[in-house]
């Protein structure tokens, strides 16, 4: 078999499919994939569970600010345990006065950005 003869089966194929094997001969990527999830979209199953996501999301977003607010107040905790554990270990000598004031500096640098970059988390 040539290969016009062979090119001449496979857009004899292609016509015989339906309009629909020429278009996606010649669609772009991004419509294939467009047009896949929208096929996908439009599944009753996936519809359903996309629903039952966002219900499950939207009941679980009213307890979010108690949440922020929990994890704020032990965070605060654990870091002023911290820095009175290394104030502590200073005053005891049990590390030097550098490594002291390098710790606690370090650990009052954390709180001050954390602070004053808290929107863009």
């Amino acid at each position: 078999m040539t290969p016009e003869e062979n090119n001449s089966q496979k857009s004899e194929k292609a016509a015989s499919r339906g309009s629909g094997a020429q278009q996606s001969e010649f669609m772009t990527p991004s419509e294939m994939l467009a047009e896949g999830a929208a096929k996908l979209l439009n599944e009753p199953g996936i519809a359903k569970s996309v629903a039952e996501f966002i219900a499950a999301l939207a009941k679980n977003k009213s307890l979010e600010p108690r949440f922020i607010q929990t994890s704020y107040g032990i965070g605060l905790l654990f870091g002023l345990l911290v820095f009175f554990g290394i104030g502590l270990l200073g005053w005891l000598k049990v590390i030097g006065p550098e490594a002291t004031t390098g710790l606690l500096g370090a650990l009052i640098g954390y709180w001050y950005g954390r602070e004053k970059g808290g929107s863009k988390r």
